[in-house]
């Protein structure tokens, strides 16, 4: 049926699901991956060149010697959480974390947002992988499972209120 993706194995047939995208998969001989669907491809792309142009646009930004507000440079407008509270939101330090990592500057980085260097570090990783599916067509030897995933997006989380909370009680 459409929507469904059956991948036919020597014993039982097997469900492969595939998060946002589903894709019709061929039988597989040896180690050769499926061919993915021009859908997953296309994703794949914009995902890629989404996060090199992220990647790239902080390169050309001057961080902040504050540590925050380099996203003001794009015409952004101050941290909202930052005039209403006075004090740093989670996400304040971010933009400069990506600055700071994309000039060589990792403990700037990680001074600025830890959380935001992670991201950025992911984003390195991620990108160039995501441009390799989406010219090979094929899916890479290795990728991450849901609970992997679901892990790193968990550890993420904690590391950004750990950290929030660690600036609330500095300042």
């Amino acid at each position: 049926s459409r929507g469904e993706a059956v991948l036919h194995a020597a014993f039982r047939p097997a469900m492969l699901r595939v998060p946002f995208v589903y894709q019709r998969v061929t039988s597989v001989t040896g180690s050769k991956s499926a061919e993915l669907s021009r859908r997953s491809r296309f994703f794949a792309a914009i995902v890629g060149v989404g996060l090199l142009a992220a990647l790239l646009l902080a390169s050309q930004l001057r961080p902040d010697p504050r540590g925050w507000g380099t996203h003001e440079q794009l015409g952004l407008p101050p941290c909202s959480f930052l005039a209403v509270f006075g004090k740093r939101c989670p996400a304040c330090g971010m933009t400069t974390s990506w600055a700071h990592l994309t000039q060589g500057r990792l403990s700037d980085a990680l001074r600025a947002n830890a959380a935001g260097t992670l991201l950025a570090v992911l984003s390195l990783v991620v990108a160039p992988g995501a441009l390799i599916v989406a010219a090979r067509g094929r899916q890479l030897a290795w990728r991450p499972g849901e609970t992997t995933i679901a892990g790193l997006a968990m550890v993420l989380t904690g590391l950004v209120l750990f950290e929030w909370m660690i600036r609330l009680w500095m300042s």
